[in-house]
This record gives structure tokens, C-alpha cells and sequence, in this order.
């Protein structure tokens, strides 16, 4: 059996470190815990250089590489510009349909592809470091969609997912 602990920075529980003290405190939980697996995600919307990104994350993977076997990095999703739940309340006819163009973006993965351009560049050093990116599952083709073909809301607000959208795709 291996390892576990859910380590989560905000809004999931529970918390095992403070968000306060979280950045500065995690490796040192990580390496007390010394999890088989970490799992980790990361936000497209810092306003960081290719440089910081790259040297950042190369830092934070180095400590969490040393402290778990495996460590899995999940990059930030496209954000939407406008509230998803929000878009699919005004947009609903009095059938009960869903107008789904209405609430639908394109080119909003520019942003988060540079991101995981960096993230990639970070994770090469280690080799057991690894990237998972599902943000062509979230935008396929390029378009970010509020409610999918079958009618399951996809975010709970501009860029977070929903927990039964994403347990579909697993």
C-alpha cells in the first residue's frame, strides 16, 4: 500500500499546511510525508517571465522530485472571459436548451500554452517529473466550451473545473 496525503494550498480539505505558509512550508511537509506520488497543478495566470516560470519551477519540482518517487504536474486550464454557470443561466431557452455557442470561447489557450511550454522545460531535468496536460480535453479544438455536448456544465466559474466534469474524463 502506498503513501498518501492530500496537501492542498486552498479550498480543498483538508488542509494539512496553512495557505499562508504553504509555499514556503510544502517541501518540508512533502519530504516528512515522503508520498509515492505527488500530484500538483499549476495556475496559468501569474504574470511571470518564460525565465521565472522555468527557474521557478525547476526549484519547486527539484524539492518535491527529491521527497516523492513520482510528482505529476497538472498546468493551469484556459480561462473563460466571463462566469460559466453565470452564461449558461441567461442563455437557457424556455425549452430548457442550453445555448451552448453563447458560451463558448476561442483563443484563450495562448496564454496557458506558453505556460506549459515552460512547465515542460522544467520537468525535462528530472526524470520523475512528469506533465500532465488535459487542456485539450477542457478546449478541444481550440474552443472552450461552458456546457459539453451532453449537457454537463464544464466550470463553476470562469476557470475552475467542475469535480463531476472532470471525474467524466477520467
Amino acid at each position: 500500500s502506498g503513501r498518501r496525503a492530500h496537501v492542498s494550498r486552498r479550498g480543498g480539505t483538508p488542509n494539512l499546511v496553512p495557505e499562508a505558509k504553504c509555499l514556503r512550508l510544502l517541501p518540508t511537509e512533502i519530504e516528512r510525508i515522503r508520498p509515492d506520488v505527488v500530484i500538483t497543478g499549476s495556475a496559468a495566470t501569474y504574470d511571470f517571465t518564460d525565465v521565472q516560470w522555468v527557474e521557478g519551477s525547476a526549484r519547486v519540482f527539484s524539492g518535491l522530485g527529491k521527497a516523492a518517487d513520482t510528482v505529476i504536474v497538472i498546468p493551469g486550464t484556459p480561462s473563460l472571459p466571463f462566469d460559466g454557470p453565470g452564461c449558461v443561466a441567461r442563455n437557457i431557452s424556455p425549452e430548457g436548451q442550453i445555448g451552448r455557442a453563447a458560451c463558448q470561447a476561442t483563443d484563450r489557450q495562448q496564454p496557458v500554452s506558453r505556460v506549459v511550454r515552460d512547465l515542460w522545460q522544467s520537468a525535462e531535468r528530472f526524470s520523475n517529473v512528469h506533465l500532465l496536460d488535459l487542456n485539450d480535453l477542457v478546449c478541444p479544438d481550440g474552443i472552450c466550451n461552458t456546457v459539453t455536448e451532453d449537457g454537463l456544465l464544464v466550470c463553476r466559474d470562469s476557470q475552475h473545473l467542475t469535480d463531476r466534469f472532470v471525474r467524466g474524463k477520467i
